[in-house]
């Protein structure tokens, strides 16, 4: 059942008529008016409010404290192993590894997810012409390499126990990789976690202009045909910013992300399909086939 008929959700809602504003993008699924109130953007550093609910989410098993109770930099515990199981309890509970010896384990207040996706228009026709093609879950470990390689100089957060503790994840079915290929090359990509309908982006790289863009377009419809509801991006950077993340508090995202795990997603644990979920590739090809059909109209027009 969708979570989002519940009235706990429904509370949440605004008139947008009364208040002026305009329906937040919650970024995915049909339950985004739901999720947000119906108000501006704010801007970048300043946090949304939504609903505070109470909720146990304390984790002795895997050694997680409860993120609420985190400290001021937003760590909720040290150390341990970085397996399939305690990544993927840790990321239920609104909790990552950040790289360190030991590693931390971080819930960070506030907290960046996408909130309206906002893509360059100039995507639009370099998508059309065909310059990237774009794949799912074809080379991880190429992505995941590319990305350490690529945040070298901001330090080393990738390290080999991170590419291997992620890539045992993707055996599993539960961390994804896109790649965007340009004459044969990997030119760029970017990773993360799903789970029920949550997605954590991790990380991204780009070889040439604009590759990592297509491939988080793509990404965005792939999200949303599978029926993904929270798209987390952990921090805000000008490049996420400028691609619709915002900062919300600490206690409206586990909010958010208790519902996103009673959410039943395509494709949970598994590999997902190289050409996206079914409509993905098509609707790429469509916008082509447009576009060539029109150049096409206007050239016989000319004659």
């Amino acid at each position: 059942k969708s979570p989002m008929s519940t009235n706990s959700i429904t509370q949440a809602r605004v008139d947008r008529r009364s208040s002026g504003g305009r329906w937040a993008f919650s970024p995915l699924g049909n339950c985004r008016r739901a999720l947000f109130s119906a108000r501006r953007l704010p801007r970048s550093g300043a946090a949304l409010s939504l609903l505070v609910v109470e909720r146990p989410s304390a984790d002795p098993e895997h050694g997680f404290g409860d993120p609420l109770a985190a400290d001021a930099d937003g760590v909720v515990a040290l150390g341990g192993p970085m397996d399939p199981a305690r990544l993927l309890a840790a990321y239920a509970r609104g909790i990552f590894p950040w790289s360190g010896d030991p590693v931390r384990w971080c819930s960070p207040d506030p907290r960046a997810i996408f909130y309206r996706i906002r893509l360059p228009r100039k995507l639009g026709k370099m998508m059309r012409r065909g310059d990237f093609r774009v794949t799912f879950d074809q080379d991880f470990d190429a992505v995941i390499s590319g990305c350490a390689e690529s945040h070298r100089d901001d330090g080393e957060w990738i390290t080999d126990a991170f590419v291997e503790a992620y890539s045992e994840l993707h055996r599993h079915g539960y961390a994804h990789s896109v790649e965007v290929w340009q004459a044969g090359r990997l030119v760029g990509g970017l990773y993360g976690v799903q789970l029920n309908g949550l997605f954590a982006g991790e990380s991204m790289f780009t070889r040439v202009d604009n590759a990592s863009k297509v491939g988080f377009a793509h990404l965005v419809w792939h999200l949303a045909t599978i029926g993904t509801v929270l798209f987390d991006c952990q921090m805000l950077t000008p490049l996420t910013h400028a691609l619709g993340a915002v900062y919300v508090h600490r206690s409206d995202y586990l909010y958010l992300l208790d519902e996103a795990m009673e959410v039943q997603t395509a494709f949970s644990g598994e590999r997902w399909p190289a050409a996206g979920a079914p409509g993905v590739a098509e609707r790429s090809a469509a916008t082509r086939q447009r576009k060539s059909t029109k150049t096409s109209g206007n050239g016989e027009a000319d004659r």
